[in-house]
């Protein structure tokens, strides 16, 4: 399979993804949504922020597919990829009453 770097996030369960940033960075594990554990699996088939996306992209039975059947379709991976582009997008959003730096 040929991955990219937003695709590679969610293969791996690395990168923005926010239990691999609680492991990591000590950061909060939970999702935006308010779910306590934001993981591969809540991204791709649970998160209701995601449901535009996701039926948008994922075949009508994705909740009963595997990831790697997922994964290895290019609709599929398209939306898994606009997935995880706005969720970097997010993540480099200041985080709000910080301090601008350049001032």
């Amino acid at each position: 399979m040929q991955g990219d770097f937003f695709l590679n996030q969610l293969i791996t369960g690395h990168g923005t993804v926010g239990a691999h940033q609680a492991r990591l960075l000590k950061k909060s594990p939970s999702c935006q949504c308010g779910h306590p554990t934001e993981d591969r699996q809540h991204i791709i088939y649970q998160c209701p922020l995601r449901n535009s996306i996701r039926y948008k992209h994922l075949p009508p039975n994705h909740s009963s597919i595997s990831m790697n059947l997922i994964f290895a379709n290019n609709k599929s991976k398209k939306g898994l990829i606009e997935i995880m582009k706005i969720k970097l997008q997010s993540a480099l959003q200041p985080i709000e009453g910080e301090d601008d730096p350049s001032h």
